[in-house]
C-alpha cells in the first residue's frame, strides 16, 4: 500500500499528492491557473495510479486552458491531450467525467461538447454535444451536470433536473424524465441495468419507465452533490457528512 498515491484537487485550482495514504502531503501544492480556470474534477485509472486526468474550464482565445490535461508520472509533468474537441462555444467548463470498463474515457462539458478518448486519455475528440441531447438550441442557465456510462454504448446524461439516455454512443438521445422535479441532478450512475441519479433530496431509481426514490437524506441542505462513481457501484456523501451511503 505504501506505492499508492492519493490526489486531492481544489477548484482554485490547485493540485496536492500524498504517498503515505495521507500522513504527509506534497507542499507545496501544483498550482494548475495556467491550464485551467477552474478545476472541475480528476480521474485516476484503477489500474495505473500514475495516470492522472483533470479537467476544468477552458477558453479558444487562451490555447494553453485547454480545459483537460493529464500525467503519467503521478502528477509531476502534465500535457494536454492531442485530438479536436471545442467545436461550440468560445469558453466552457468540462465538469464530469466516467470510465467505461471497455477503457474509453467520457468527459462532458456543461453546455457544449461531450468529449471521448478510446487511447486511455491521450487524444479525445467530440462524441456528441449538449444540443444533441436536448434536440436543440441550449437555453441559458441550462447544463450537463453529469455523465455516465458502463461500455460507452449505454449512456446517461443529466441536464439540469431531467436525464437523458442514449442506446447508441451519444448518436441519438431520448429524455428518461425528471428524477426530482425542480432539483438538479448531481450525478448519475448507470451499469447494466442499474439508472441512478442523485440531487440534493437523495438517490432516485429508474425502472420501467417510473423514477423511484431510493435513499431521503437525513439532512437535505448539507448535499452537495458528491455522488462517488466506480465501476462496481456508487458511494453518496452529504458534504456535512449527515449522511453516507454504500
Amino acid at each position: 500500500m505504501s506505492s499508492v498515491k492519493v490526489y486531492v484537487a481544489d477548484r482554485d485550482p490547485y493540485l496536492t499528492i500524498s504517498t503515505d495514504l495521507g500522513a504527509t502531503w506534497l507542499d507545496p501544492y501544483i498550482d494548475l491557473s495556467a491550464q485551467m480556470g477552474v478545476l472541475g474534477g480528476l480521474l485516476v485509472k484503477p489500474a495505473d495510479n500514475n495516470f492522472l486526468l483533470i479537467y476544468g474550464d477552458y477558453t479558444v482565445a487562451t490555447p494553453a486552458m485547454s480545459g483537460i490535461i493529464y500525467s503519467t508520472d503521478g502528477g509531476t509533468t502534465f500535457t494536454q491531450p492531442t485530438g479536436t474537441w471545442l467545436s461550440g462555444a468560445t469558453s466552457n467548463e468540462f465538469r464530469s467525467s466516467t470510465l467505461c470498463s471497455t477503457g474509453e474515457i467520457i468527459i462532458a462539458s456543461t453546455a457544449d461538447d461531450i468529449v471521448i478518448s478510446t487511447d486511455g486519455g491521450l487524444s479525445f475528440s467530440v462524441l456528441t454535444t449538449v444540443s444533441n441531447i436536448l434536440g436543440g438550441p441550449v437555453p441559458p442557465a441550462t447544463y450537463c451536470n453529469s455523465i455516465s456510462s458502463y461500455d460507452a454504448t449505454d449512456i446517461i446524461a443529466s441536464v439540469n433536473d431531467f436525464v437523458y439516455s442514449s442506446t447508441n454512443a451519444g448518436s441519438t438521445w431520448t429524455s428518461i424524465g425528471q428524477p426530482d422535479a425542480g432539483f438538479d441532478v448531481k450525478k448519475v450512475f448507470t451499469k447494466d441495468l442499474i439508472i441512478l441519479a442523485s440531487t440534493e433530496n437523495g438517490v432516485f431509481s429508474y425502472s420501467s419507465g417510473v423514477w423511484s426514490q431510493v435513499i431521503n437524506f437525513a439532512n437535505p441542505g448539507g448535499f452537495s452533490g458528491s455522488v462517488l462513481e466506480t465501476l462496481d457501484g456508487i458511494s453518496v456523501i452529504t458534504s456535512d457528512l449527515s449522511d453516507v451511503y454504500n
